[in-house]
């Protein structure tokens, strides 16, 4: 704009002489064209870009051509053939502008100095606005004209604007609410002094009040818009005020509707806002930063109080070690919760200077069902190992008791016979501990025979007494006579397992050279009562609490995977019973399971252990498949000491081969699980291609508790290891089905 004003004087006023150009009125003065050379040096810097590679050049050369015009205008005292000149203000002005353009922007000085020439020629051109004649009577602003006022303006305006980032021009166009209510008020504070001011002075030459009256309205007015710019500006910062804090409430409101709780932390780590999840989580009476700072936060895996530098605010917001960790927590019920807090660092803020916001969710049903899930994996994984190795065993067993029942078949020696029954015995303990092995794991809703509970319960202390340190005593009362039969009885004997290994953990922890552990059953009509008792250090009521969760077993402390009383109490609940525990620090752990039980279970028959043949079974015909060599050769005997003539195979192939040979076969006894892709309900199918109606004697070493799909032959199914009298009564059933 400076530089149309310039070239326009310059060539429409002084070059082709438009005097209209120049000037409306003779008496106004002029820009001359020193002024206007000048005026266009200076727009035409200020119109090469600031990273030009020639706007250093540009810009000392343009500055060095205004000073020297100015200089030669006032020494020379250049006036033009009307009597027109360069004003001293204007000279003034021009050099003041020329010495900024060499100041790089945003130096020191650079915006005072810019300022200082905006305010100048801002003054100039209202005083000329206002009145003409007194502002041509002072010396210095004598021949200063309204194009070259405005024209310093504009250009001191634009210096300042090459550098809008610095001084109260950054302030100005800044987004904060002080910066738009800047913009909203400041032309206001420029125009309205200066429309006062001239209403004040016309008013005055109208004689419509005397000059000091006037002077004192001027006043008046001035007080008057200041007064109203104060409102405006009020009223402007009470609207972004408002808008803030509606801004805020609905932020408020959306925090509110997250279900977890969400802390808003700012750059010093104190905290800005939260949500009402974060304050329901705090607790009545109680701020969301007491509770931080307060909470007896916990190692959810051992319990134990976290250190400072371990607490979640410590560690996540002022630290800023992590950015997440699981925390456990007591809530008002004695129950232990696992809390997962997290920090992120909000997006438009560095790491070292940005807001934190911190989100606490409550985890611990899902911990719970992982940990559950957890155990369920492993029992499944230790049941098929424990299948697969009382399968292995069976065949041992088999071979061992069915060599025992053909000694005794075939001796009559005292001595040798006392020995084979012994063996026989150890190969019965032998089968009830497989038959254990095998049932671990297994599905425990399917219905399992009843068996007698003092027994079971005898065996399961058996087998635990060896597991326990010298130090502890075992000691057990149980009735003289069968109290009754319960079914589960692996369950049964589990638990009886769990208990114990659990009244054993509590000992380790008695800085004591010795512990007790008592078991008593007894019968309360028609329930069993199966307590145990330790001499422990005991629980507290909030351990007592936690002590059935899987999450949190009283055994956790020891490393174990702290699932045995969470799995008993399922158990007891299955059958109808229940779990109830008791303790108190210093006076140990009782533990009382009740289980529904049935009448008492019959006892086994005797086994016959007769040298004769079985009658029917002379002279009938068998084929005996089984893989392993050794109980393959027993079974194979003792068939043969029963009167029947048997042809032994090892593999299904050689089963169908030696029925397409013939002769004609009356039975056939197969073991389930031959090694291969063909297993014994397999091979029957198959078999009865060859040779239709042929009966079928099934052998196991597995817990097959029900039919697979496949398997469309019926037959009878005799465990390994099994008894000679055993064999000989399927063997009968199966040729008379």
């Amino acid at each position: 704009m400076a530089l149309a004003i310039a070239l326009v004087t310059l060539v429409l006023g002084w070059l082709i002489r438009i005097d209209w150009v120049l000037r409306h009125t003779p008496q106004l003065p002029v820009m001359v064209p020193s002024t206007a050379s000048a005026v266009a040096l200076l727009a035409l810097f200020l119109i090469v870009p600031t990273d030009h590679p020639r706007a250093g050049l540009v810009r000392r050369l343009c500055a060095a051509a205004v000073l020297a015009i100015c200089g030669w205008a006032v020494t020379s005292g250049a006036v033009t053939a009307a009597g027109d000149r360069m004003s001293p203000a204007t000279a003034l002005l021009l050099t003041l502008a020329a010495l900024v353009s060499l100041i790089p922007p945003g130096r020191p000085g650079w915006v005072g100095l810019s300022t200082a020439g905006l305010v100048l020629a801002l003054f100039a051109l209202e005083s000329w606005l206002l009145d003409l004649s007194a502002t041509q009577s002072v010396g210095v602003l004598t021949g200063l004209s309204l194009p070259t006022a405005i024209s310093l303006a504009l250009i001191f305006a634009a210096t300042l604007l090459r550098a809008p980032d610095r001084g109260w021009v950054a302030l100005a166009t800044a987004e904060g609410v002080g910066s738009r209510t800047a913009r909203t008020v400041l032309p206001l504070a420029v125009l309205l002094p200066v429309i006062g001011a001239w209403l004040t002075i016309m008013a005055t030459r109208q004689g419509l009040f005397p000059t000091t009256l006037g002077l004192t309205a001027g006043a008046a007015l001035l007080g008057l818009v200041s007064a109203a710019l104060v409102l405006r500006l009020a009223r402007a910062q009470n609207r972004e005020e408002q808008a803030a804090l509606e801004q805020g409430r609905r932020v408020a409101q959306l925090l509110d509707a997250i279900p977890m709780a969400v802390v808003v932390f700012d750059a010093k780590g104190e905290i800005s806002t939260s949500n009402q999840a974060a304050r329901d989580l705090a607790g009545a009476g109680r701020s969301v930063a007491a509770w931080l700072r307060e909470a007896s936060f916990l190692d959810p895996e051992t319990r134990k109080p976290l250190a400072v530098a371990q607490r979640p605010v410590e560690a996540l917001v002022l630290s800023r070690r992590e950015t997440g960790r699981l925390v456990g927590l007591f809530d008002d019920t004695a129950r232990m919760r696992v809390l997962r807090f997290h920090c992120e660092t909000l997006r438009h803020a560095g790491p070292d200077t940005g807001s934190l916001v911190l989100t606490v969710t409550d985890q611990t049903d899902s911990v719970t069902q992982q940990a559950r899930l957890s155990g369920v994996q492993r029992r499944e994984a230790l049941g098929q190992l424990a299948g697969g190795v009382a399968h292995e065993l069976s065949n041992v067993l088999g071979v061992v008791r069915l060599a025992t029942d053909t000694g005794l078949m075939q001796t009559e020696a005292a001595p040798m016979r006392q020995a084979l029954e012994t063996a026989r015995d150890a190969c019965a303990r032998g089968g009830d501990l497989t038959r254990r092995m095998m049932a671990f794991g297994s599905d425990p809703s399917q219905e399992s025979p009843p068996d007698d509970a003092l027994a079971l319960i005898g065996g399961a202390l058996r087998l635990i007494r060896p597991s326990l340190p010298a130090e502890y005593r075992l000691e057990a009362s149980l009735p003289e006579e069968s109290i009754g039969s319960i079914r589960r009885g692996i369950d049964l004997q589990t638990a009886l397992l769990n208990l114990v290994l659990n009244a054993r953990s509590a000992l380790s922890q008695a800085a004591r050279a010795e512990g007790r552990i008592a078991v008593l059953v007894r019968r309360e009509d028609d329930t069993l009562v199966l307590t145990v008792r330790d001499d422990g250090p005991g629980m507290s009521a909030e351990a007592l609490e936690q002590a059935q969760d899987p999450v949190f077993g009283s055994r956790q402390m020891q490393g174990d995977s702290g699932l045995g009383l969470s799995l008993t109490a399922a158990f007891a609940r299955e059958m109808g019973g229940s779990l109830r525990m008791s303790s108190r620090l210093g006076h140990g752990t009782e533990a009382v399971l009740r289980l529904p039980m049935g009448p008492a279970a019959p006892a086994p028959e005797a086994s016959d252990t007769s040298s004769a043949p079985a009658h029917g079974l002379f002279g009938r015909r068998a084929l005996v498949v089984e893989d392993d060599p050794q109980f393959r050769a027993m079974l194979v005997e003792a068939l043969r000491l029963m009167g029947l003539e048997v042809t032994p195979v090892g593999q299904p192939d050689a089963a169908l081969d030696a029925l397409d040979r013939g002769p004609r076969f009356d039975l056939l006894i197969t073991d389930i699980r031959l090694g291969g892709p063909v297993d014994g309900h397999r091979l029957a199918a198959l078999a009865l291609d060859h040779q239709p109606g042929l009966p079928v004697l099934y052998l196991s070493g597995y817990a097959e508790t029900q039919v697979p799909p496949e398997r469309i032959v019926p037959g009878v199914m005799l465990r390994k290891p099994s008894s000679i009298e055993a064999l000989r009564r399927a063997v009968s059933v199966t040729l008379r089905a």
